[in-house]
């Protein structure tokens, strides 16, 4: 038998997002207690890593997955540690910290067979962005690396939307450069790199279809951003399921959580005029204004 022989007659390939997250990531970057970190390190621009020690009453290492920093702030001390944090749980697939010389922290929001836009991509990394900036204020962090994991079949179709500079700017890493980089320090029967290869090669027959929710959106903006934007070329449109006079912007005005609540915006009026989601900015302001 072999996975390949089992895929086909037993279970088929989990597809989940955290099946890779949180068992074949580890599976691969963990073993040898953690002493091969540093090949994930090299992937990612700039990052530097201390000594390694993995036992676990010395360690200088957390590795956590589907990590939520609001749910773990529990009890007097570390409510203490960490005051009034950010609320949303919109934190990255995998979290670890190595403490040292320096001390680092690498942020990983990864993608298997979920195909997001590009904006929607950036709007997720953007709002994690809040939780690491506010562990970089209360933690004793040297170095903060926030990048994506994701298949080349993605990043190739999303790649030229992405931002290369700027704060909106990550690193990708792709999963196929993660299995070439550790095939060297692993057997050639590593069962976790080939669950990852054969992963990447049914990819193309696996992959999700690309949601039809989000692509006409250029960007994200809360509309307070909006209506502060309102002579910006690059915010024409507002994207909002049922338009202007739909029940959800109404909604928005009459609890006044628009003004943080996150719309799409795009810049291509003619392309949207006749799309019942989508509405001007002057619509907008107008509603939100009551003018």
């Amino acid at each position: 038998m072999s996975l390949v022989h089992l895929m086909k007659t037993a279970l088929p390939m989990n597809r989940k997002e955290r099946f890779f997250t949180g068992t074949v990531f580890p599976g691969i970057v963990c073993k040898r207690d953690f002493q091969d970190l540093d090949v994930l390190a090299s992937l990612i621009p700039g990052c530097v890593l201390p000594p390694i020690d993995p036992h676990p009453d010395t360690t200088n290492i957390q590795f956590f997955t589907e990590y939520s920093l609001v749910e773990s702030i529990y009890g007097k001390e570390t409510k203490a540690r960490f005051p009034d944090p950010p609320t949303s749980k919109d934190t990255p697939d995998i979290l670890i910290l190595v403490s040292g010389e320096p001390t680092v922290l690498i942020a990983l929001e990864a993608k298997m067979y979920d195909q997001p836009s590009a904006p929607k991509l950036m709007e997720q990394m953007r709002a994690q962005r809040v939780q690491l900036d506010y562990l970089r204020e209360h933690l004793a962090l040297d170095a903060v690396h926030h990048a994506a994991l994701l298949p080349e079949g993605l990043a190739r179709k999303i790649a030229t939307n992405l931002p290369l500079a700027g704060p909106d700017a990550f690193p990708v890493i792709l999963w196929e450069d993660l299995s070439d980089a550790y095939r060297p320090v692993r057997s050639d029967d590593d069962y976790f790199l080939a669950m990852l290869d054969l992963a990447l090669f049914l990819w193309p027959t696996l992959v999700a279809k690309p949601s039809p929710f989000g692509t006409n959106a250029e960007q994200y903006l809360t509309g307070q951003e909006i209506h502060d934007m309102r002579e910006d070329t690059q915010v024409r449109m507002v994207g909002r399921r049922g338009g202007a006079l739909g029940d959800l912007f109404a909604k928005d005005v009459a609890s006044r959580a628009w003004k943080k609540h996150r719309y799409e915006v795009s810049s291509k009026e003619a392309e949207l005029a006749g799309n019942p989601n989508w509405f001007t900015v002057e619509e907008f302001v107008n509603g939100v204004t009551g003018t």
